[in-house]
């Protein structure tokens, strides 16, 4: 260990140090020991077993990064995600995918890159409607042939697998009415079948005033409305209200309205006792609705005129995570010394409920009352806690990013909820409010579709919204720029008469482009002589092929070298040397040394520039070896055998 650094990559000075003994599997002993000259501890160089894994990866139908992933060397030695960037291949459907982490300069204790794999598991399907979201659409003449997603609630299936089959005569609905879809997908290797029921209504134009009309009564006293009359003037020109389809709703848990009578379109209200009631009328058309309330007060107090008491409360009033309240005055006109009441009920399908907060999206109605010891005033308002507008934005780390860079951004939205990026239809990625930034792979995206092509690409992000705040998008937009590749020469064997070198690409393709993109088997380039040596490449053609070949730049550079090596030869391994045969001589007492022709090709070599010749064997009747050993642009021997007869 080194010190309180606890061996930390980095540079320590000369000094005394503790050392631990590490005996039989235990730190027995630390001991002080001493260290000079100065040293340095390297950063460790990322291997797979670092990196740990934690997540169980189940199929979503988006590309899948981990968010539960450490790299790791000991207990101490641990890298946060703060530390190291991932970029995920083939890691969208079930089975083998890989993930390859990069470490930033910044980390303590590992540099480099590595990859692991793991398996993404098939995923158990399952298809729900959002409990605070439900689909119920308005007229509008258009067939409706799908439930947005943001209706739905969905587990180990993507949007644009589901099928959707509508029950009834075919065709798709459009008009207003009851339907029912069912919403399926089949069995495949990502996940399994599943399918939902959902019931929804087509409905018209919904008509709710937010003024409730208060009526003051006297005991025994009767009021009469024609409900008729009142409906038919919020229908647009053409309907006519069938009374019939005129009703009274009780209150949840409660009876109907007492002293409250709707007969053929004429609502009658009488009472002989006192009493502060609503009734609720509605109608539901063919195409539009209306919803009516009344206030009936039936009591011995003298009615004060309306406007007595003054209050101001919007029909919508966009949610804001406060409890909001309203404030009533009196006009100038009224008496004082009264008393106030307030009261606020929440609606629903089924009635009424009192409550004291006004927080939560939702139908609500306020009652204020203000009675002095003769007389009375009242006023009622109906009025909505509506989602309120999203304001998201996403800011990209850059503008102008490279073919297979990761392309970063911030996301800001007002509530939780998910948030996906998309570049037209296609879903690059999908993340949460609380996660800080989306890593868009701009290379092989849904189903191994290039999604990011070079140029100028626009993406859009998408807030789904929750019950509080509205869905909302917002776009960004950045260009990719070709991915450069570094062309080099090969170095190669002498070839007689040949001044032309193949290229290679050294470095640049991305490893999921192997089999899309290659350098053309015929690029090549020009050197100024086919001899041994170093040389500059000029002259040089070269061209990329395959379909993702557009995504690339080749770079050639201006003083590219190759060497030319000697070309290596030997009796097993001639190449297009060849010695000619030697015709048979005759003893005469002195050593032979026959001429040799010696060619590359059809090209004779040169006597003591290409090669020199040794003899052995050649003073006696026999066969004779003549070795040639090769130099200049060639390397290595050959032998020649060759027979002495007898005189």
């Amino acid at each position: 260990g080194a010190g309180s650094n606890d061996c930390l990559p980095g540079t320590y000075q000369a000094g005394l140090y503790p050392i631990k003994a590490f005996i039989s599997n235990t730190w027995q002993k630390t001991y002080e020991g001493s260290c000079n000259p100065a040293f340095t501890i390297l950063k460790a160089p990322l291997r797979p077993e670092h990196i740990q894994l934690t997540d169980t990866p189940v199929y979503t139908g988006i590309p899948y990064i981990p968010e539960n992933i450490k790299v790791q060397l000991t207990d101490k030695a641990v890298e946060g995600s703060d530390y190291f960037d991932m970029v995920g291949i083939d890691n969208i459907n079930a089975g083998t995918a890989y993930i390859t982490v990069k470490m930033k300069d910044s980390a303590k204790y590992f540099s480099g890159e590595a990859t692991i794999s793991f398996e993404i598991q098939k995923a158990t399907a399952s298809i729900d409607t959002q409990p605070n979201d439900p689909f119920n659409p308005s007229y509008n003449g258009q067939e409706i042939k799908s439930i947005p997603r943001a209706h739905l609630k969905l587990s180990g299936v993507a949007y644009d697998e589901l099928q959707f089959s509508f029950g009834g005569t075919g065709g798709y609905p459009k008009e207003v009415g009851q339907y029912q879809v069912t919403i399926s997908v089949p069995d495949t290797s990502n996940h399994t079948a599943a399918s939902k029921s959902v019931s929804f209504r087509i409905s018209g134009p919904h008509h709710r005033p937010a003024e409730i009309p208060v009526i003051v009564l006297k005991p025994n006293e009767t009021h009469t409305i024609n409900l008729a009359a009142v409906v038919q003037s919020y229908l647009p020109q053409g309907q006519t209200v069938d009374v019939s389809k005129l009703s009274i709703k009780a209150n949840q848990g409660q009876p109907l309205p007492e002293g409250a009578n709707l007969s053929n379109g004429t609502l009658t209200y009488s009472l002989d006792k006192a009493a502060d009631t609503h009734v609720w009328i509605t109608y539901e058309g063919s195409l539009d609705s209306v919803e009516l309330v009344y206030r009936f007060v039936v009591t011995g107090l003298t009615p004060l005129p309306e406007g007595t008491i003054v209050a101001t409360v919007p029909k919508d009033i966009p949610y804001t995570g406060n409890p909001y309240t309203v404030t009533a005055t009196l006009a100038a006109s009224a008496p004082t010394g009264g008393t106030w009441a307030y009261k606020y009920e929440r609606g629903s399908s089924s009635g009424w409920n009192e409550t004291t907060t006004i927080t939560e999206i939702g139908y609500y109605r306020v009652v204020i009352t203000y009675t002095t010891t003769d007389s009375i005033a009242t006023f009622s308002r109906i009025f909505s806690i509506v989602p309120a507008a999203s304001q998201i934005t996403a800011t990209p780390e850059k503008t102008e990013y490279t073919y297979g860079d990761d392309i970063r951004c911030t996301v800001t939205v007002p509530g939780d909820g998910s948030v996906a990026l998309y570049r037209g239809d296609v879903m690059l990625t999908s993340i949460w409010k609380d996660a800080p930034h989306s890593n868009v792979q701009p290379h092989y995206g849904t189903a191994g579709q290039n999604v990011l092509p070079v140029g100028e690409q626009t993406i859009q992000v998408e807030y789904g919204g929750n019950s509080n705040y509205k869905a909302a998008s917002s776009t960004f937009t950045i260009s990719l720029a070709q991915r450069t590749v570094a062309v080099t020469a090969v170095n190669r064997p002498y070839a007689i008469g040949s001044t032309t070198v193949p290229l290679v690409v050294a470095t640049g393709f991305l490893a999921e482009d192997s089999g899309k993109v290659a350098l053309n088997g015929t690029s090549t380039g020009t050197i100024s002589s086919p001899n041994v040596g170093t040389y500059t490449v000029t002259a040089i053609s070269a061209t990329l092929t395959g379909e993702q070949g557009k995504y690339y730049q080749l770079v050639l550079p201006a003083d590219l070298k190759v060497t030319i090596t000697q070309q290596a030869l030997s009796n097993a391994a001639p190449n297009a040397v060849t010695i000619a045969d030697i015709a048979a001589l005759t003893y005469n007492g002195s050593a032979q040394a026959p001429t040799l022709t010696v060619k590359d090709g059809g090209t004779a070599l040169v006597l003591d520039t290409d090669y020199t010749v040794a003899y052995s064997g050649n003073t006696a009747v026999g066969t004779a070896t003549a070795t040639v050993t090769f130099k200049g642009n060639y390397s290595g021997e050959m032998t020649k055998n060759f027979t002495i007869g007898k005189a």
